[in-house]
Formats: C-alpha cells, structure tokens, sequence
C-alpha cells in the first residue's frame, strides 16, 4: 500500500499487525526446528500449530479491519453488457417472451 494509505489512527493497528506477522514467522521457524527433533514431541508440536493458528487469526482480523486484503484493494469491476445491445437477463426466455 502507499505511505499516504494509513492515517495516523491506523498506526497502532498497522504496528500491531507487524507484531503479530514477525511472531508468526517465529513461530514458523519454531515448527520447523520442532519437526526435525528426534525424538518428535507430539504435545510440543500441537501447541506451536495452535499458536500460529491464533497468530494468523489476528492477522486476518487486523488486515481486514484495515483493508489491506485482496478483496478491498482490488478495483471494483462493471459487468460489459453482451454485444448486440440489451443484456439477457436468466429469467428471461431467449425469444423476448417473458411467459
């Protein structure tokens, strides 16, 4: 997003949602790290999914909240009509008769 998108009542949301991000590649790291100790610990490695599970919660919230997910910054579209004029409408019959 441009610098000029955020307001300052976003910033403590936006430094927020950074916190949240740089915890969830911690946590990334720490999944990886707990998948290659032998021997594998089971309760260790549940509990690091659940906290990233919570960590991308927050950041889907906060990214939502601010707008910044793909939906709100992709540009609306207009449907084109069809080439020849008036649009078909489904419930409509192809030769024009409503019945």
């Amino acid at each position: 997003m441009p610098a000029d998108h955020f307001t300052r009542g976003n910033f403590p949301m936006l430094a927020q949602l950074c916190r949240h991000i740089v915890a969830a590649r911690r946590i990334a790291q720490l999944i990886q790290n707990c998948l290659k100790t032998k021997p594998f610990i089971q309760r260790a490695y549940t509990a690091l999914l659940q906290h990233q599970a919570t960590e991308s919660l927050a950041i889907m919230r906060l990214s939502r909240s601010m707008r910044l997910t793909q939906q709100a910054v992709k540009a609306n579209y207009q449907v084109k009509p069809l080439k020849g004029g008036k649009d078909h409408l489904p419930w409509e019959s192809d030769d024009g008769d409503d019945d």
